[in-house]
């Protein structure tokens, strides 16, 4: 598989799946084959900035949600992080 053709592995800043980060990226290895499987964002101090902000915005209403309600609005139906 060439390294143009395995999947992006996106992190979730303020709700919304962001592919590049402002380090870089970094290769998703097997650690059964030694493969390379994906490729994952890595988040620099500006991104990590934007993501702190916005948890502390919706920090009160989240911890006002009950029990499993926090992850349901988290992911999809399936489970995966909602893009």
């Amino acid at each position: 598989m060439a390294v143009t053709d395995l999947p992006v592995c996106p992190m979730l800043i303020a709700g919304r799946a962001v592919s590049e980060g402002a380090a870089g990226t970094v290769d998703l290895m097997d650690p059964s084959t030694g493969q390379a499987v994906g490729i994952a964002p890595l988040a620099g101090v500006a991104d990590v900035d934007r993501a702190v902000s916005a948890a502390k915005a919706i920090g009160p209403e989240w911890a006002a949600t009950a029990g499993a309600e926090p992850r349901r609005s988290a992911t999809t139906p399936s489970g995966s992080p909602r893009p």
